[in-house]
Protein backbone atom coordinates (compact mmCIF):
# COMPACT_ATOMS: atom_id res chain seq x y z
CA UNK A 1 0.00 0.00 0.00
CA UNK A 2 1.30 3.14 -0.83
CA UNK A 3 0.88 6.45 1.65
CA UNK A 4 0.09 9.90 0.29
CA UNK A 5 3.07 12.00 2.06
CA UNK A 6 1.30 14.57 3.98
CA UNK A 7 1.92 18.24 2.86
CA UNK A 8 2.39 20.55 5.34
CA UNK A 9 2.02 24.50 4.34
CA UNK A 10 4.74 26.48 6.38
CA UNK A 11 3.55 30.02 6.93
CA UNK A 12 5.37 33.04 7.61
CA UNK A 13 4.69 34.36 10.75
CA UNK A 14 5.33 37.84 9.76
CA UNK A 15 2.64 37.23 7.13
CA UNK A 16 -0.12 39.05 9.32
CA UNK A 17 2.38 42.86 9.72
CA UNK A 18 3.44 42.65 6.24
CA UNK A 19 0.08 41.67 4.18
CA UNK A 20 -2.73 41.62 6.17
CA UNK A 21 -2.48 45.21 8.41
CA UNK A 22 -1.48 47.12 5.19
CA UNK A 23 -4.15 46.05 2.95
CA UNK A 24 -6.48 46.25 6.34
CA UNK A 25 -5.43 49.67 6.06
CA UNK A 26 -5.50 50.53 2.72
CA UNK A 27 -9.05 49.27 1.74
CA UNK A 28 -10.11 51.55 5.47
CA UNK A 29 -8.48 54.78 3.46
CA UNK A 30 -10.00 53.79 -0.02
CA UNK A 31 -13.33 53.55 1.91
CA UNK A 32 -12.70 57.27 3.84
CA UNK A 33 -11.35 59.09 0.32
CA UNK A 34 -14.61 57.41 -1.45
CA UNK A 35 -16.65 58.66 1.06
CA UNK A 36 -15.36 62.55 0.92
CA UNK A 37 -15.11 62.86 -2.52
CA UNK A 38 -18.87 61.58 -2.92
CA UNK A 39 -19.21 65.02 -0.23
CA UNK A 40 -17.56 66.99 -2.20
CA UNK A 41 -19.15 66.42 -5.71
CA UNK A 42 -22.17 66.19 -4.96
CA UNK A 43 -24.44 69.51 -5.48
CA UNK A 44 -26.23 70.80 -2.52
CA UNK A 45 -30.11 70.83 -2.90
CA UNK A 46 -31.83 73.55 -4.55
CA UNK A 47 -34.11 75.79 -2.18
CA UNK A 48 -37.34 76.00 -2.80
CA UNK A 49 -39.14 79.43 -2.29
CA UNK A 50 -42.40 79.40 0.42
CA UNK A 51 -45.08 79.48 -2.17
CA UNK A 52 -43.56 76.93 -4.21
CA UNK A 53 -43.15 74.33 -1.23
CA UNK A 54 -46.37 75.51 0.12
CA UNK A 55 -47.82 74.03 -3.29
CA UNK A 56 -45.84 71.22 -2.96
CA UNK A 57 -46.54 70.42 0.51
CA UNK A 58 -50.44 70.72 -0.26
CA UNK A 59 -50.57 68.57 -3.22
CA UNK A 60 -48.87 65.37 -1.39
CA UNK A 61 -51.35 66.20 1.60
CA UNK A 62 -54.12 65.93 -0.66
CA UNK A 63 -52.59 62.94 -2.45
CA UNK A 64 -52.09 61.16 0.59
CA UNK A 65 -55.38 61.77 1.76
CA UNK A 66 -57.38 60.51 -0.90
CA UNK A 67 -54.86 57.25 -0.66
CA UNK A 68 -55.32 56.66 2.94
CA UNK A 69 -59.35 57.47 3.37
CA UNK A 70 -59.86 54.05 4.62
CA UNK A 71 -57.49 54.62 7.74
CA UNK A 72 -59.55 58.13 8.37
CA UNK A 73 -62.93 58.18 10.51
CA UNK A 74 -65.70 59.39 7.81
CA UNK A 75 -65.87 62.72 9.36
CA UNK A 76 -62.39 63.16 9.43
CA UNK A 77 -61.79 62.20 6.02
CA UNK A 78 -65.43 64.34 5.07
CA UNK A 79 -63.38 67.20 7.41
CA UNK A 80 -60.44 66.97 5.70
CA UNK A 81 -62.16 66.57 1.57
CA UNK A 82 -64.47 69.54 2.56
CA UNK A 83 -61.30 71.90 3.37
CA UNK A 84 -58.92 70.82 0.44
CA UNK A 85 -61.38 70.60 -2.35
CA UNK A 86 -62.76 74.54 -1.60
CA UNK A 87 -59.10 75.33 -1.23
CA UNK A 88 -57.67 73.58 -4.30
CA UNK A 89 -60.76 74.94 -6.57
CA UNK A 90 -60.22 78.49 -5.75
CA UNK A 91 -56.15 78.14 -6.29
CA UNK A 92 -55.17 79.49 -2.65
CA UNK A 93 -52.19 76.77 -2.37
CA UNK A 94 -50.72 77.63 -5.95
CA UNK A 95 -47.50 79.32 -5.66
CA UNK A 96 -48.53 81.74 -8.51
CA UNK A 97 -52.81 82.18 -7.98
CA UNK A 98 -52.54 84.27 -10.96
CA UNK A 99 -51.74 81.94 -13.94
CA UNK A 100 -54.68 79.41 -12.03
CA UNK A 101 -56.05 77.69 -14.91
CA UNK A 102 -53.54 78.18 -17.57
CA UNK A 103 -51.58 75.17 -18.33
CA UNK A 104 -47.90 74.93 -17.64
CA UNK A 105 -45.65 76.78 -20.08
CA UNK A 106 -43.40 74.83 -22.87
CA UNK A 107 -39.85 74.84 -21.93
CA UNK A 108 -39.45 74.17 -25.56
CA UNK A 109 -40.13 77.49 -26.01
CA UNK A 110 -38.34 79.23 -23.77
CA UNK A 111 -35.13 80.82 -25.57
CA UNK A 112 -31.68 79.33 -23.69
CA UNK A 113 -29.55 82.35 -23.38
CA UNK A 114 -26.30 80.91 -24.59
CA UNK A 115 -27.64 78.59 -27.57
CA UNK A 116 -27.87 80.67 -30.96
Amino acid sequence: MVQVPVQTLHRDPQLLYWILFPITIVMILTGVLRHYAAVFLATAPKKLEKPAMREQRALLHGISVKNNFHVLSRRSFEARRDYLIPAFESGAFLKDPDRKGQPAPNPSLTRVPWTA
